[in-house]
Formats: C-alpha cells, sequence, structure tokens
C-alpha cells in the first residue's frame, strides 16, 4: 500500500444513484493527533434535483466536530456541488474510519420519478498518526557510548538523605496509586459525566457566542449521550425524529418531558442547520433547559442509580 501524501486530499470512492453522485474528502490526508483535520461532504447533482441538507452526528468514528462550514453551491460542468465541511479533532491515533452516510434527495427532474432516493457515500479509513509522527525516535539513531570516566568513592555521609528520600518516594508513590485505584472504583453518574461536559462547554465559550453553530452541537451531543447512558436509547447518530419516536412510550418520557425535549431539539436545529442566530437570552434558555432536563431525566428514569462502568460513555 502505497503512503498517503499529507499535501493531497484523501478520498473515498464515489457513490451514484441515478442523478446524485457523494463522497467524502479529508484534508490533510494523514492527520497527526495534534491536527485539526477537514471532512467534506461534496455531493454532484445534475440540475433539478433537491438535496436534504445531511444531518451529521455529534461524534465521527474517533473525533470530535470542532467547528462546521458551507460554502456556497458551485456549479461544475452544468451540475450543482454542495459541501458540507467539518472541522475535526482526533481522540487517538491510529486507523478511524468514517462509516457510510447516507444522502436523501428528491428528483424533480422534468424526466425524473419525482420520488425520494437515497445515496450512500462509500466509507473512509483515516491514518491518524501520534504527535511524534515521521520523528519517532529510533535506537539506531542514538550516538555511540562515551568513554569511562574515572569518579571519586562517595563517602557514606549521603546514605541516610538518600535512604530518606528513597522512603519518601515511595511513599508518595503508593499514595498516589491508591488514590487512582480509589478514583477508578468509583465510576462517576451519568448526571456527574453530563454535569462535567456541560460545564466544560461554558468554559470556552459562558454564552454561547463564540461559534453558536459549535455550541448548539455540543449542547444537544451532551444531553443525547445523556439519554443514551440512563435509558439505553441510541440516541447520538439518530436525527431528531429518528430520537422522538425511539423514545415514544418509554417509561423515562411523559408527555410533557418529550413535548419539552422536542421543542428544545428543534429550536437547536434551527441553529446548527437552518442558520439561525439566537439572541443571547435564547442561548442562556437553552442552556437552563438542557439542564433540567438532565436533572429531571435522572430524578424520574428507570435507571436514575446506573453508572456508565461499562463504557457507556462516548
Amino acid at each position: 500500500m502505497s503512503a498517503v501524501r499529507r499535501d493531497e486530499p484523501l478520498r473515498s470512492k464515489v457513490a451514484e444513484n441515478g442523478p446524485v453522485r457523494a463522497w467524502l474528502e479529508l484534508e490533510p490526508a494523514a492527520p497527526r493527533l495534534s491536527d485539526l483535520p477537514v471532512l467534506r461532504i461534496v455531493v454532484d447533482a445534475a440540475p433539478g434535483v433537491v438535496i436534504e441538507r445531511p444531518r451529521f452526528g455529534e461524534l465521527v468514528a474517533d473525533f470530535r466536530i470542532r467547528d462546521f462550514r458551507e460554502p456556497r453551491p458551485q456549479t461544475i460542468d452544468g451540475r450543482e456541488r454542495t459541501i458540507q465541511e467539518y472541522v475535526l479533532e482526533p481522540q487517538s491515533s491510529g486507523t478511524q474510519i468514517v462509516l457510510p452516510f447516507p444522502i436523501g434527495f428528491l428528483d424533480r427532474r422534468q424526466d425524473g420519478d419525482g420520488q425520494r432516493h437515497v445515496v450512500e457515500t462509500e466509507s473512509l479509513t483515516i491514518e491518524v498518526a501520534s504527535l511524534a509522527g515521521d520523528a519517532t525516535p529510533s535506537l539506531t539513531a542514538l550516538a555511540p557510548a562515551e568513554r569511562p570516566v574515572a569518579i571519586e568513592a562517595p563517602t557514606l555521609l549521603w546514605w541516610p538523605f538518600a535512604a530518606g528520600g528513597l522512603s519518601l518516594a515511595l511513599f508518595v508513590t503508593a499514595w498516589l496509586r491508591r488514590q487512582r485505584l480509589a478514583a477508578a472504583a468509583v465510576p462517576p453518574t451519568p448526571l456527574e459525566l453530563a454535569e462535567r461536559e456541560l460545564a466544560l462547554l461554558l468554559a470556552r465559550d459562558p454564552d454561547g457566542q463564540g461559534d453558536v453553530k459549535l455550541f448548539f452541537v455540543e449542547l444537544t451531543a451532551i444531553v443525547r449521550r445523556h439519554v443514551e447512558r440512563t435509558t439505553s436509547v441510541h440516541a447520538p447518530e439518530q436525527t431528531t425524529e429518528e430520537f422522538l419516536r425511539a423514545i415514544q412510550g418509554h417509561p423515562a418520557f411523559d408527555a410533557a418531558s418529550g413535548t419539552r425535549l422536542r421543542a428544545f431539539l428543534e429550536a437547536a436545529d434551527l441553529v446548527k442547520f437552518g442558520g439561525q442566530r439566537p439572541h443571547v437570552e435564547a442561548i442562556s434558555a437553552s442552556v437552563a433547559r438542557a439542564r433540567e432536563f438532565l436533572h429531571e431525566l435522572i430524578a424520574t428514569g428507570p435507571v436514575a442509580t446506573r453508572t456508565i462502568a461499562n463504557g457507556a460513555a462516548r
């Protein structure tokens, strides 16, 4: 397998369904753990085809979404090309796979069938290098050993200090190890984890005025992950409508809470996908509703005491 060049975008195979072609691009092609690579969803359609706005998850493979951009559509060879760009943050090195991504469209050409169809992108395999990258140390690069140097025989006066220092080092090491084991023995509850995530979001952007789209992507991701951890409803990768259908009849959601959750998610979608920019007061209200929902679900849900020791946090 030939090496991937960083200066050329990495592209998936082109998927095609009738008048629509779609593929994924990543730049740089071989990102390092310290990079913020850009993932593009490229859709190339014939005139008269209406492309549905894709709905992306909050996590892509082992990447976190840091930003979202949508350049103006282009006309290339008589076809309309739309692009969505996601700035990603790698969470770990190694092989990562972006799974196939469905894109809906309506064929409204004069000779089209007027029906809704779906084209699904091919998967994209990404190799994320460590921070060291190609500069990883090698034993072959070591300099030859120096010649022996004579040193004077030490006196015994330093032995008591050395023994005391060694004892102190052993004590500190044992204490730190006990602290780590104690922390690992009591995993955080879903509510504690969600509160930590919300605190980190507000520490980075207290009033949501930095990047409002990214702020709402992360805010809704916190709520969705909390739902999955406490109810086993698989929420992060679903669209809003799919998620709301999934919770219908679930014992953790009564009619009132389901209505409030729908209003919260649909309002957030208008910001994430509809280009709206809410006022500071509206952003504060959304944060308050998110926090209220986190506590409400813990208080009333059937798995309020469940922890994430089994690795449900994503």
